[in-house]
C-alpha cells in the first residue's frame, strides 16, 4: 500500500516523468481505487504525453478483462475511442496484408520464372517492368505489416541509427547536415523506428532528386530528447507537396513512376505503433518538414 500512496502523490509532482511513471505504475498493477485520482489529474493535466499515459491507465483499469484475451506481445491498453480504433486498424492491416502476401507472393515468383523462360527478350521488356512494379508493391505491403508490430523497447543511440539510415538511403550529391546530441541515448523499438526513419529519409532524398535546378541539394536532420518526448526532424528543400496533409498519408497516394505510394502511410503506422506521431508540413518557399515524435520510455 505504501507504493500505491507514493505513486498517487507523484501524480501531482512538478516533474513530468514522475507523473508519467506514476500513471504507468498504477495502470499496470490493477489498483482500481486509483481510477478516481487518475481522472482528477486528467482534468487538470496539460502535457500531452502525461495525458496519454493517464488515459491508458484509466482504461486499463476500467477494461482489465480485455487484456486477458490478447496475446502478451499484442497487448494494447485502450484509450477511449481513438486507441481502440488504432488497435483495430493495426489488426486489420496485419491480417489483410498477411493474406495478400501469402496468396500473391508465391504466384508472382512463378509468374516471373515463367515469363523469363517463355518470353523472348524478357530483360528490359514491359512485362519485366510490370512484374517488378507488382514486386515493389508486395515489398511495401510487407513493410506496412511490419509497421503494425507491438513495440519491444531497447536502449539505442539516436545519433547512430540516424547516421546508419542516412548512409544507406541518401544519394551521392545530396549533403546532410546533422544537428543533435552525440551520443543521444533513448529507449524505443529499434525495428519500428528504423522503418519510419528509412521511409522518411528515402522520401526526402527522392524529393531533392526530383528538382533539377542546378542548386545544391541539402537535407537537415536534427534530433533531441526532452523530459517528455524524443523527436527527429527531417527537412528537405525539394518541391514540397500540394493538397491536404492527410491525403499525403493515404496508402498508394503517389503520382510518381516507380513509386508505390506507401512510404508516408508506413511512417504514420510505425509511429502509431510506437504511440507517437508523424507530423508533415510544407515549408513556405520550398521543401517539406517531417517530424517524428514519441514519448520518453523508462526502463
Amino acid at each position: 500500500m505504501s507504493d500505491y500512496k507514493e505513486e498517487i502523490k507523484k501524480l501531482t509532482s512538478q516533474v513530468v516523468q514522475d507523473r508519467i511513471s506514476a500513471a504507468r505504475f498504477l495502470g499496470s498493477n490493477n489498483f482500481r481505487e486509483a481510477i478516481e485520482p487518475l481522472k482528477r489529474r486528467l482534468r487538470v493535466e496539460r502535457v500531452m504525453h502525461v495525458k496519454r499515459a493517464i488515459k491508458i491507465a484509466i482504461n486499463n483499469l476500467e477494461t482489465a478483462g480485455i487484456g486477458e484475451v490478447l496475446d502478451k506481445k499484442e497487448k494494447y491498453f485502450f484509450e477511449e475511442g481513438e486507441s481502440l480504433q488504432k488497435y483495430m486498424k493495426a489488426k486489420a492491416i496485419d491480417q489483410f496484408s498477411g493474406v495478400l502476401l501469402h496468396e500473391l507472393a508465391p504466384k508472382l515468383g512463378l509468374l516471373k520464372a515463367s515469363a523469363k523462360s517463355e518470353i523472348n527478350e524478357y530483360a528490359g521488356s514491359q512485362v519485366e517492368k510490370q512484374i517488378d512494379g507488382i514486386h515493389r508493391i508486395l515489398e511495401a505491403i510487407k513493410n506496412l505489416r511490419r509497421s503494425t508490430a507491438a513495440p519491444e523497447t531497447t536502449e539505442m543511440n539516436l545519433h547512430e541509427i540516424i547516421l546508419d539510415v542516412c548512409t544507406e538511403e541518401v544519394s551521392e550529391g545530396v549533403s546532410v547536415n546533422y544537428v543533435g546530441d552525440q551520443p543521444c541515448i533513448v529507449r524505443c523499438d529499434y525495428s519500428l523506428l528504423e522503418l519510419a526513419l528509412k521511409n522518411a529519409i528515402r522520401n526526402a532524398n527522392e524529393a531533392l532528386l526530383s528538382v533539377d535546378d542546378g542548386k545544391p541539394k541539402n537535407l537537415i536532420v536534427s534530433w533531441g530528447v526532452t523530459d517528455v518526448e524524443c523527436w527527429i526532424s527531417i527537412i528537405d528543400d525539394g518541391p514540397g507537396f500540394n493538397g491536404a496533409v492527410q491525403d499525403a498519408y493515404a496508402f498508394g497516394a503517389t503520382n510518381k513512376d516507380g513509386h508505390t505510394g506507401f512510404g508516408l502511410g508506413i511512417i504514420m503506422q510505425s509511429m502509431e505503433s510506437l504511440d507517437g506521431v508523424a507530423e508533415l508540413s510544407s515549408i513556405k518557399d520550398s521543401g517539406a518538414r517531417l517530424v517524428l515524435r514519441w514519448g520518453v520510455v523508462s526502463e
